[in-house]
């Protein structure tokens, strides 16, 4: 609570107050003026212009932070590891928000637009989001990929974004983030048994997502629209109609796949490690 605290008073202690002290803007500094120099026309402004998009980033971290902090309270789901990923995170976002300013220019020429204020205030909501595209742009514009090209475009595999899990809104995404769960993929190969006590959801609750990640990373993104058109949830009631001579062929004609296939792709369920312990859990849950 006191490094939480700290970050907060230290970054309202400064951002409030900096505006009174003009004459500390014309001290070159990396942060605020990156490669400008003291010697450069309007200098000054410049690095207050810098400081000004940091303050909107500060006060957009600090606003999500309430509101999520909030929640957690309410929920009973406060650990010391929150706090301090709440303060990292105001430094990240007010970091993140000075390399976009001085970046303005290649990003479309923002630099001075009142717009990158707004682009500020975004950071400070999502400021990982916006450090991942800063990378890759700078790795494209640098070309640099490693010893070995990157695949090409129409060879990568998709993002699995927890956006396509039923009720996994921003907040609870953000809430899965701090264990290590960013994608499906990972949430699908996830123990339920180590995740409930980590997170404030219900084994219930927790399984059925777990059982949504692995049907979203088995069929991707049109195939999972077309199974939910025929009530297919998750992976478990894939298995159930693939075993199931009447049902089997409108799920056949929903992955154009054949029956034989389908045959197979329900050994290829029973022999995943990761469902067979799952569909353990969803047994023993019902009555």
């Amino acid at each position: 609570m006191f490094v939480w605290f700290f970050v907060v008073f230290m970054g309202f202690l400064a951002f409030l107050i900096g505006y009174g002290f003009q004459e500390l803007f014309g001290i070159q500094s990396v942060i605020l003026g990156g490669f400008h120099r003291s010697t450069d026309t309007d200098f000054q402004n410049y690095q207050i212009g810098t400081f000004c998009v940091m303050a909107m980033a500060f006060i957009a971290a600090y606003v999500y932070s309430l509101g999520r902090l909030l929640d957690r309270v309410n929920n009973n789901d406060l650990y010391p590891i929150s706090l301090y990923y709440y303060a990292v995170r105001v430094v990240v976002a007010c970091t993140a928000a000075a390399v976009v300013r001085h970046t303005a220019d290649v990003y479309g020429g923002l630099d001075g637009n009142p717009v990158l204020l707004l682009v500020a205030f975004g950071i400070g909501f999502a400021p990982d989001l916006f450090i991942v595209a800063m990378t890759r742009r700078g790795f494209q514009a640098l070309k640099i990929w490693g010893s070995r090209d990157d695949p090409a475009p129409t060879t990568r595999p998709r993002s699995l974004t927890l956006l396509m899990i039923d009720d996994l809104s921003r907040d609870k995404i953000d809430r899965l983030s701090e264990p290590g769960i960013d994608n499906a993929q990972i949430l699908a190969r996830q123990n339920p048994f180590l995740l409930l006590p980590r997170l404030p959801y219900d084994l219930g609750l927790i399984v059925d997502w777990i059982g949504q990640a692995q049907l979203y990373v088995l069929v991707k993104d049109e195939k999972l629209a077309a199974l939910r058109e025929i009530f297919i949830r998750d992976v478990f009631d894939l298995h159930v109609r693939l075993q199931c001579d009447h049902a089997r062929p409108a799920i056949c004609t929903a992955l154009g796949i054949s029956d034989a296939e389908a045959a197979a792709l329900v050994r290829q369920l029973d022999e995943d490690p990761s469902f067979a312990r799952l569909r353990e859990v969803r047994v023993a849950l019902v009555p």
